[in-house]
């Protein structure tokens, strides 16, 4: 069988205003939607992968300051 296998990574402002949270809490809220269809690739296998990863954390590399801890979507 053939999987649609994706990777998404990049960094957006964290949002100030109602629109711009309401639409984050939208994504966050869809995002979660698509995890809970991930498979396990070749579950079983020897050649298994676990690939589901669906995290964020806020980033204060502009400040030099560590990044806060990751949290599951």
């Amino acid at each position: 069988m053939s999987l649609f296998r994706f990777n998404i990574k990049g960094a957006i402002d964290i949002p100030s205003t109602p629109t711009e949270i309401a639409w984050l809490d939208d994504l966050r809220a869809r995002l979660r939607i698509l995890k809970n269809h991930c498979v396990v690739i070749n579950e079983g296998g020897p050649n298994e992968e676990k690939i589901t990863n669906f995290t964020f954390h806020i980033c204060h590399h502009d400040t030099n300051e560590p990044c806060e801890s990751s949290q599951e979507i």
